[in-house]
């Protein structure tokens, strides 16, 4: 596994150079890949991210399967992407889901992670599949838990024909065992224009060398 330069700093504050950075390469995906070929039935088992939401609006990842490995208390997060609802806004502490027991690679690669970042606080976990000539439709992230955290992905399984994009930024062309740092603040999207599933694993962490304060008030004064 290689290292690559993560950080730029200005008054103590992480600044995203631009909207995707490279954190390492050579990730061992192999273990969670084949817990996840043992466990299918666990995708889509929760479809609160790919249901019709915002009061009908269809969701940007109604193409996709989600597992929800840890996040927030699932049972809390009704209406929690209407507008303006308290849920959304409202701080609260993520867990491991029931499906982590399954998934015992997820905690090893979670705490790889974690390692590798200087992790100070964990939030959700999610694996999501893409099937092949799908997507993830263009959308921002916006609640309590996408500001309080930094995003980062480590691709578990992805190949040519994949690409992850973003306006301002333009493409990214991911490798298997990449992880990445990314901005979800800004409009992104996910295209698999190739013949296979890809396998994401998306990681929401807090680091010692980050304050996103700022953009969390911003976020309640809207």
């Amino acid at each position: 596994m290689t290292l690559r330069e993560h950080a730029d700093f200005e008054n103590g504050r992480s600044i995203l150079t631009q909207e995707f950075r490279l954190i390492a390469t050579g990730i061992d995906t192999e273990p969670y890949l084949k817990q996840l070929a043992a466990n299918p039935q666990l995708f889509g088992s929760r479809d609160f991210r790919t249901v019709p939401r915002y009061g009908g609006e269809l969701s940007p990842h109604r193409d996709s399967r989600d597992i929800w490995v840890r996040h927030q208390d699932y049972k809390g997060m009704e209406g929690y992407d209407l507008p303006g609802s308290e849920a959304m806004l409202h701080p609260a502490i993520s867990s491991w889901y029931p499906e982590s027991l399954k998934l015992p690679a997820a905690k090893d690669m979670a705490q790889l992670v974690c390692g590798i970042l200087g992790a100070i606080q964990m939030g959700g976990h999610y694996v999501i599949k893409i099937p092949p000539g799908k997507k993830v439709h263009p959308h921002k992230d916006f609640s309590w838990h996408s500001t309080y955290y930094n995003k980062y992905m480590v691709n578990l399984k992805t190949q040519s024909g994949v690409v992850f994009g973003w306006t301002d930024s333009g493409n990214l062309i991911a490798e298997t065992g990449d992880l990445w740092n990314f901005e979800n603040a800004g409009t992104h999207w996910v295209t698999n224009d190739s013949d296979e599933d890809v396998l994401i694993a998306t990681f929401s962490v807090r680091t010692f060398d980050m304050d996103r304060l700022e953009a969390y008030n911003q976020l309640t004064e809207k």
